[in-house]
């Protein structure tokens, strides 16, 4: 798992919070692997009501993807 996706549950609602404040929050390929494992673990989690996205401190909620998950992506 990665420092850069804040995983948290509290009661029925699950989070996750961008935490690259120096990038602006730019998703790279493991904060989307960690998102998508959370996510899929909450859609079998009865106690999951709802997801909330959000970024863990400073300005801009998600500037863009980081240029290698471009390159990721295209391979």
């Amino acid at each position: 798992m990665t420092e850069d996706v804040l995983v948290t549950t509290t009661g029925s609602i699950g989070r996750l919070s961008l935490n690259r404040p120096k990038a602006i929050h730019a998703l790279n390929l493991d904060m989307v692997h960690a998102m998508a494992d959370a996510l899929l673990a909450w859609r079998d989690d009865d106690a999951v009501q709802a997801v909330l996205i959000d970024h863990s401190e400073g300005r801009g909620f998600c500037a863009a993807w980081a240029t290698s998950l471009s390159s990721a992506i295209r391979r």
